[in-house]
């Protein structure tokens, strides 16, 4: 059911604090993802300044696989559910993954910090079919372009910001005097935290929904409904 109100000039205020929402999850998750690979990168780095340059391809894999995984079931959740409900639930979920960063980087196990990028990713996996499902629900009809223009602005904007600032909070809190640990960035992993609950609140002033009761089943086989939606898509060529 629509929570939408009658058409104004601008844009509803439930829409900014998604918004923003996306832009702090966004922000955080490429700031979190560069300070690990840096980290990893330098850990173990000798006087001559060696670096893995390996851990970006790790970290970047690690980061795409659940999307490939999950996508397809976190459609179906933000059917089955109320969408502003799963915002609020991932973005919790959020600040939980960042104290565990926080703990996996100090135990300098790279193991560990693998485990934490991966589920950061798939956190991001789940919440993205939520934020852009709940746009009907929550913008007037004739708004949708304009929201949807905004949303991919404030996503393009914070991915290229967190990139950027992963570099200068490793260089401004990431390094130990060795240069051979990632115990330093647990601070980062706390900053990070601090902006995964400023985004949790933030979800609080998006209206509640209700969910849409749809009676689809999540499918064990995730390339399945891949490969299906794929063949669909020459059956509807506005999509090409």
């Amino acid at each position: 059911m629509s929570t939408t109100t009658p058409s104004s000039n601008r844009l509803p205020s439930a829409f900014w604090a998604l918004n923003l929402v996306q832009s702090l999850g966004v922000f955080n998750s490429n700031l979190f993802r560069w300070v690990v690979v840096w980290a990893l990168a330098t850990r173990g780095a000798t006087a001559a300044g060696t670096i893995d340059e390996n851990q970006i391809f790790i970290v970047g894999a690690l980061v795409a696989i659940p999307y490939i995984l999950f996508s397809s079931a976190a459609g179906v959740l933000a059917d089955r559910y109320s969408k502003r409900s799963l915002i609020v639930l991932w973005n919790l979920a959020a600040v939980v993954i960042m104290l565990i960063g926080a703990l996996a980087l100090m135990s300098n196990i790279p193991l560990l910090i693998y485990a934490a990028v991966f589920l950061l990713s798939t956190q991001a996996a789940l919440f993205s079919p939520n934020k852009y499902g709940i746009l009907p629900e929550i913008v007037p009809r004739e708004k949708l372009s304009q929201a949807n223009g905004l949303m991919e602005s404030g996503l393009d904007l914070s991915i290229v910001l967190g990139t950027l600032a992963g570099g200068v909070a490793y260089a401004a809190f990431g390094q130990d005097v060795a240069g051979a640990s990632t115990a330093a960035c647990w601070r980062v992993s706390i900053l990070c935290c601090g902006i995964s609950v400023v985004a949790t609140a933030a979800c609080f002033f998006i209206p509640p929904t209700e969910a849409c009761a749809s009676g689809k089943k999540i499918t064990p086989g995730c390339w399945q409904d891949g490969s299906r939606t794929t063949a669909s898509v020459p059956e509807h060529p506005h999509l090409v």
